[in-house]
């Protein structure tokens, strides 16, 4: 009896989790739907950081889209005007440290360092917390540190088999912003990441090691290799439209 009421108080507390952190921000507006992509607003929690959601369809597996968006060294390839991504310490296989650099037009180059943790929930279910960690690193004077940065993935598999994914992501930019930035950091800018991350996962541009290595049997060997380095060729970038 103990033991049903343990399992029946886990499943049901995982089953709420996501709409309990929905409820944080008491209503959502949507913004845009197309694509099997919709887009919404929260109510502001924090100061100057109006929360997004994103909630897509994409046909990968949960392991592919998580490979995706911890893989902080290309960031810089799906995320507009970043132009600098790297991890800066892996704790283990579903932790690490990152960094990253933003550089808008019309404003201040702007930084942040960054917590990344995977969990698995179950075996289709997954969730990514990607936060700040403020004074990781002393500040550069000519930079904009970001003061709160919060992104949460929920990742899971559907009756169809599809992966579906919910991205709630709150970021105070600090500094000052011209007012179509912070528009556009709001409205369009939430929906066409994630139209170009879910684009460049079924690209594979965002994979560890370049995929032919591994289809034609080079990866492994170093002496193949050297001899396909005539194949090698540097990935797409998945590019958005700029404001």
């Amino acid at each position: 009896m103990t033991l049903l009421l343990f399992l029946l108080i886990f499943c049901t507390s995982f089953v709420t989790a996501q709409s309990s952190i929905d409820t944080d921000y008491k209503t959502w507006k949507p913004t845009q739907c197309k694509d099997n992509i919709t887009s919404y607003l929260g109510t502001v929690k924090v100061k100057n950081a109006t929360p997004t959601k994103v909630k897509m369809t994409i046909d990968v597996t949960p392991q592919d889209f998580i490979e995706a968006v911890t893989n902080f060294d290309k960031y810089h390839v799906w995320i507009l005007y970043c132009t600098k991504s790297s991890i800066v310490k892996t704790i283990n296989e579903n932790e690490c440290y990152a960094y990253y650099y933003i550089s808008t037009p019309m404003a201040s180059d702007r930084d942040v360092y960054v917590h990344s943790t995977v969990f698995k929930k179950s075996a289709t279910s997954y969730e990514v917390i990607i936060a700040d960690v403020p004074h990781y690193k002393a500040e550069n004077k000519d930079v904009v540190r970001i003061p709160h940065f919060y992104s949460h993935y929920f990742v899971s598999v559907d009756n169809n088999g599809k992966t579906q994914v919910t991205h709630i992501n709150e970021t105070a930019l600090g500094g000052s912003l011209p007012a179509f930035l912070l528009d556009w950091s709001n409205h369009s800018q939430p929906f066409n990441t994630m139209k170009t991350l879910r684009k460049c996962i079924i690209n594979k541009n965002l994979k560890k090691h370049q995929p032919w290595l591994r289809h034609c049997g080079c990866y492994n060997s170093p002496f193949l290799l050297s001899a396909c380095t005539e194949k090698l060729q540097k990935p797409n970038r998945c590019t958005q439209t700029k404001v």
